[in-house]
């Protein structure tokens, strides 16, 4: 019975291998794969595996180009919107910059300008798949954010985004950014010395001013005395008129009526016409307005002559004795500070002091509309000094801006063509890989399962009369 049941087990065993064999290859003809489960061959399953993680990580590229390619695309033809924008405003200004408009005719122009503001905002403000094209990695918020007056007309830009940009892996160890860094784009970071544009005779400091784009300087000039107890003040017009610098004494003689500017010529005031504003000049021709109405006695009085600038509509005043070469005038609003030599100070008033190259887009647009709005009254040969320098700022941005969009088709060409080009060639050498390691010749596995079941059928008419025999056939 022990080889009988030897005979049996060895049969059943052989038909079950062979059994699974034929599942097998018939589970991998359906398929047409070869490596089903990773036990039918550890080292192709190990293969296969690398395989799939590198196809997703080419797909990632491919996502990253894809995402890459559409937002320089975006920013090209937003740039492109902006060039259009800014050469219709230089065309404008070359027209009125000519000095034969009229005021109201120059404000046609301005009022251009602010609707060219309002459209190169749009554009640069543009979002693609909900991400912002101009502000760098900041790609949730609008990079660009204006400030307007009560009547509506844009007084300044800010830019909000940020100075680095987004690079996303757009193949092995290669980096593109699609978003673009504004501020590098419009905004320049090269300033010159300040240009003054008045007729003060206030000019630039030695020392790096830190004033952005354009600035009004007013330049005011304040004596001050020392009355020694006779009540000596100044007139009405001294603030205006007087043209002493630094210290000087006034001889007051009460008894005689009488008054000395240094060593200039005595001269009475009794009788004056103007009491409250009295002239008194010294030998050198410098002036003072003196009020002596209210004189109580005798006395050599010290009078300081100083100037005194503003960069703040006068908020803030810095004092001069006129001998500074780098007088810090500071606006405490914004923190910035210009530096003044003031040894050639000479009148007071109002001037546009600009620093050239530091001036951003925005800046410039709206330093032009101004000019040829003109509130100010500035005078002639200033406004059209203003425009002049502003349509040469207008050509130095779409010289900047026509070199970024150089910059920007480049990227779009490397990642459009050759990079991407590159990648699907690594796709199809993975996926060649892949195939042959996972996928079956089904040739070879239609022969191998017709071999398995000869095999099998042997196996079942062999067993079976083997496992029929009795006494009857030895007899």
């Amino acid at each position: 019975m022990s080889g009988w049941g030897a005979i049996f087990n060895n049969t059943k065993y052989a038909l079950k291998t062979q059994s699974e064999a034929m599942a097998r290859l018939q589970e991998s003809i359906a398929s047409g794969e070869r490596v089903i489960r990773g036990s039918d061959d550890p080292i192709a399953t190990s293969r296969i595996m690398y395989l799939n993680s590198y196809l997703k990580s080419l797909d990632s590229y491919t996502n990253n180009l894809n995402n890459v390619e559409s937002l320089l695309d975006q920013g090209s033809e937003s740039l492109s919107h902006v060039t259009d924008a800014l050469a219709k405003v230089r065309a404008d200004m070359a027209s009125a910059s000519t000095g034969t408009y009229s005021p109201q005719q120059r404000a046609m122009y301005a009022g251009g300008l602010d609707a060219a503001m309002h459209m190169i905002l749009v554009a640069i403000n543009v979002k693609h798949a909900g991400q912002f094209v101009f502000g760098g990695a900041n790609v949730s918020q609008s990079p660009y954010e204006a400030q307007y007056d009560a009547a509506g007309n844009i007084t300044g830009v800010t830019y909000r985004g940020s100075m680095v940009d987004m690079p996303a892996l757009v193949g092995p160890g290669i980096t593109y950014s699609g978003v673009l860094v504004g501020e590098n784009i419009f905004k320049s970071d090269s300033p010159e010395a300040p240009l003054f544009g008045g007729a003060s005779g206030a000019m630039a400091g030695s020392k790096q001013s830190t004033i952005d784009g354009q600035v009004t300087l007013t330049v005011d000039r304040q004596t001050s005395y020392d009355p020694n107890g006779i009540e000596l003040a100044a007139g009405a017009s001294a603030n205006a008129l007087d043209t002493i610098r630094g210290d000087h004494i006034l001889t007051v003689d009460s008894a005689a009526e009488t008054i000395q500017l240094d060593n200039g010529a005595v001269v009475s005031y009794n009788g004056a016409a103007t009491p409250g504003d009295f002239m008194v000049e010294n030998e050198l021709g410098e002036v003072v307005y003196v009020d002596v109405q209210a004189i109580t006695g005798s006395a050599s009085v010290t009078i300081s002559g100083q100037g005194k600038l503003s960069i703040d509509g006068g908020t803030t005043w810095t004092l001069t004795d006129y001998a500074d070469r780098n007088l810090a005038v500071g606006d405490p609003a914004t923190g910035k500070t210009l530096y003044v030599d003031t040894v050639g100070i000479t009148s007071t008033g109002t001037e546009t002091v600009v620093v050239p190259d530091s001036l951003d887009l925005f800046a410039d647009l709206i330093n032009i509309r101004d000019a040829l709005k003109n509130n100010a009254s500035l005078p002639e040969s200033e406004v059209q000094a203003l425009l002049s320098g502003g349509m040469a700022r207008i050509t130095g941005h779409l010289q900047s801006i026509a070199s970024h969009q150089i910059s920007t088709g480049t990227k779009l060409n490397a990642v459009g063509s050759a990079l991407r080009s590159r990648i699907e060639d690594m796709k199809e050498g993975a996926k060649i890989d892949k195939s042959t390691a996972q996928d079956a010749d089904l040739i070879e596995l239609v022969v191998e399962l017709a071999r398995v079941q000869t095999l099998y059928e042997m196996i079942l008419t062999s067993s079976a009369k083997m496992l029929n025999l009795s006494l009857l056939d030895y007899i």
